[in-house]
């Protein structure tokens, strides 16, 4: 008699999605070299150690809070 193969459980596909408010969405952008340089500086100056997206993520969130609404 031959055995039967056990059926396993299906398994998703890949590592489970993120809440919609934890999504990053990428965005492709150029900055000039002196750009680079000097955000690359900020993230030497740190403690923390940010990586340079970290970085232009904070330069953009403090940014837009601190932007004037237009009349």
């Amino acid at each position: 008699m031959s055995k039967t193969p056990k059926l396993l459980p299906a398994r998703g596909r890949g590592r489970p999605s993120k809440p919609t408010d934890e999504r990053l969405e990428l965005v492709q952008a150029r900055f000039p070299l002196p750009m680079i340089e000097a955000i690359d500086a900020l993230c030497e100056a740190r403690l923390d150690k940010p990586g340079r997206s970290a970085m232009i993520r904070e330069l953009v969130a403090f940014g837009l809070k601190h932007m004037r609404p237009k009349r």
